[in-house]
């Protein structure tokens, strides 16, 4: 019996598992609001998968992490939904799961409310982001086949109330972000694509485009790079009204951006990766065939494809260093100097930032991790699809 399998078992028996229920009910939390907040998948609007502002978990303390608490996902027969990596915003750790979410105390692991789908066993696990007091959840209808479309909710993050919901498109949503007040989506199915901004207060659609395809969502400094639908090029669009910034002949597909909005990172079919002004669309280095599950810090982009993971000088495109990482990599995720890689059958690996040399940790804690860790306020969480782990110095 591994370890995590040991604690789903113990906290079976302590009746800690996460049950489903309908609606939402509110549970007294114990944390204040957080310093730094995690609110997007990718860390921050930009996608950047880089936390720069992590100061407890440092290169010199991952040996140091100790097991604080689990939660574990309810499991739905037949669904195609699992647990996803959290978001961390205002002292809240949100986890969508199979056929749902709920909403956590970020210290504690205690539950503060929770929403399940009606129809949970036909339904992917919803995205989650989080801006201030806003909570939203985007749903996917995984089995139909005639109108496979999405919905977008809108929760108070604190209570669980309902604010609005609204149906996009008649398409799935791939991808989302949230600039200022407004979230911009993305999605299509064989019909065409779509991206379109709405009023995170309302939900009323502010602009849209229908030749337009964006698989990764990405601001830096305001403007969103998506693909012109019939592949002939590129566009950014300004987040905040939906106007064009700039277009360019080349096919660029956004992966991350700079983590002050200068840049994006962008990779092409051909499997390059280029490095983009954002303000004016001019490319400033490409590096063929590295295109992977990429993260930008300050100094390096970070692209694991198979079981390499190679950091590039932000500077030029140079390669700063390799590092075989045994097996397929998921997304690296970048913090305190610290680059964490979850390796297929292997766990996670912890690695250092500057020159990719393997840092000492306890591996046997993270030996089935698949999705990218989050990591933040000196707290580090993980995930194998249905048991979140959190771990402190």
């Amino acid at each position: 019996m591994n370890s995590s399998t040991a604690r789903i078992v113990k906290l079976a028996a302590a009746g800690a598992v996460a049950v489903a229920v309908t609606g939402f009910a509110a549970v007294a939390s114990a944390s204040s609001a957080a310093p730094v907040n995690w609110a997007q998948d990718g860390f921050n609007k930009a996608n950047s998968g880089y936390n720069a502002f992590e100061t407890t978990i440092t290169t010199a303390r991952t040996n140091q992490l100790k097991y604080q608490w689990s939660i574990v996902s309810p499991l739905v027969a037949d669904t195609c939904g699992q647990q996803y990596p959290p978001i961390v915003d205002n002292g809240h750790l949100a986890l969508s799961d199979q056929g749902g979410f709920a909403v956590y105390d970020a210290v504690t692991g205690t539950r503060q409310w929770t929403w399940r789908n009606a129809f949970a066993n036909s339904d992917f696990a919803p995205q989650l982001a989080a801006s201030g007091t806003t909570l939203i959840a985007v749903t996917t209808d995984c089995q139909s086949q005639s109108d496979p479309s999405s919905v977008i909710h809108a929760f108070n993050l604190a209570t669980g109330a309902p604010l609005w919901s609204v149906s996009p498109f008649a398409a799935p949503v791939f991808t989302f972000v949230i600039d200022g007040n407004i979230l911009a989506v993305a999605g299509g199915d064989i019909e065409g694509s779509e991206v379109a901004g709405y009023n995170l207060t309302t939900g009323a659609q502010v602009w849209a485009y229908d030749d337009a395809d964006a698989r990764i969502a990405v601001d830096a400094g305001g403007r969103m790079l998506v693909t012109k639908a019939d592949f002939t090029g590129s566009y950014a669009v300004n987040v905040a009204t939906g106007t064009i910034a700039w277009t360019s002949a080349q096919t660029w597909s956004a992966a991350s951006a700079s983590q002050d909005g200068t840049r994006f990172v962008a990779t092409t079919f051909g499997g390059d990766v280029v490095y983009v002004n954002s303000a004016t669309g001019a490319p400033l280095w490409s590096k063929p065939g590295l295109a992977g599950l990429i993260s930008t810090d300050a100094t390096h982009v970070y692209t694991q494809r198979g079981a390499t993971l190679t950091a590039l000088n932000t500077s030029n495109g140079s390669t700063a260093w390799t590092h075989d990482t045994g097996n397929d990599g998921n997304r690296p995720v970048v913090a305190g100097g610290i680059v964490y890689v979850p390796v297929q059958s292997l766990g996670m690996l912890m690695l250092n930032a500057a020159d990719g040399a393997f840092l000492d940790h306890q591996t046997d804690w993270y030996q089935d991790v698949h999705g990218h860790a989050v990591i933040v306020n000196g707290w580090l969480y993980v995930t194998n699809g249905r048991l979140l782990d959190a771990f402190k110095p």
